[in-house]
């Protein structure tokens, strides 16, 4: 994903990238997301069922 802030708006370029599920049905999330989105090992990721497809999102802090 890219973004570019013109006059103080940012603008924010959506990427998709295409993957297959392994022999146990797992995903790999590409390293460039996993880099942008500071997933780590054994990061837990919120899954979210919606009229779109799945929601992937790392998971926020309970306070």
């Amino acid at each position: 994903m890219e973004s570019t802030e013109i006059g103080g708006i940012i603008h924010v370029k959506v990427v998709g990238v295409a993957r297959c599920l392994d022999s146990e049905s797992r995903l790999v999330i590409p390293s460039e997301f996993r880099q942008q989105f500071n997933l780590r090992k054994n990061a837990l990721i919120e899954i979210i069922g919606t009229s779109e497809g799945l929601l992937l999102r790392p998971m926020q802090p309970k306070e």
